[in-house]
C-alpha cells in the first residue's frame, strides 16, 4: 500500500496552515502498521541510514518516526492480521499506542495470545471503547 500523493496545496515552497492541518489530518487516519510499512519502503527507497534521515525526508519528528517503525517488531502473524482485515471496528480497536501497549509484552506469544483475545472480542461486538485494556 502506498500512501497517497502530497495534495496539491503543499507542493509549493510556502504552505498554508489550513492545508498543512488538512495533510496533517490525513496523516492521523492511516492505520499505523500502513504507515509503518510505507516508511520501511521509503527508507529503502531513499538509502536511509537512519531514523534521523527518514525524519528529515517525511518532515516529522525523529521520535515519532521511530515509534511508528517499532510497530514492526509486532510478531508476523500479528502485522500479517492486521494487514489482511480491514473491518472498521478492528481498526478503531487497534491505534498506534494500542500495539505499542502490545509490543511491553516483549514475549512474542504473550502478544499474539494477548492480540487474538482482543481479536475475538471486537469479534463479538465489543466496541473499542468498551474492550479493556490491552495489558
Amino acid at each position: 500500500m502506498e500512501l497517497d500523493p502530497k495534495p496539491d496545496a503543499l507542493s509549493g515552497k510556502t504552505v498554508d496552515g489550513r492545508a498543512w492541518k488538512g495533510y496533517q489530518a490525513y496523516l492521523g487516519r492511516i492505520r499505523p502498521w500502513a504507515r509503518a510499512d510505507f516508511y520501511k519502503r521509503l527508507m529503502e527507497r531513499q538509502g536511509c541510514q537512519s531514523v534521523r534521515a527518514l525524519a528529515r525526508i517525511t518532515g516529522e519528528a525523529w521520535s515519532r518516526v521511530a515509534r511508528v517503525l517499532k510497530l514492526l517488531e509486532l510478531p508476523a502473524p500479528v502485522l500479517e492480521y492486521l494487514r489482511t482485515h480491514d473491518s472498521p471496528d478492528l481498526v478503531n480497536c487497534f491505534t498506534e499506542r494500542q500495539l505499542r501497549a502490545l509490543l511491553e509484552l516483549q514475549d512474542g506469544r504473550r502478544i499474539w495470545e494477548r492480540f487474538q483475545q482482543l481479536v475475538a472480542q471486537v469479534s463479538a461486538g465489543i466496541s473499542s471503547r468498551e474492550a479493556p485494556s490491552l495489558v
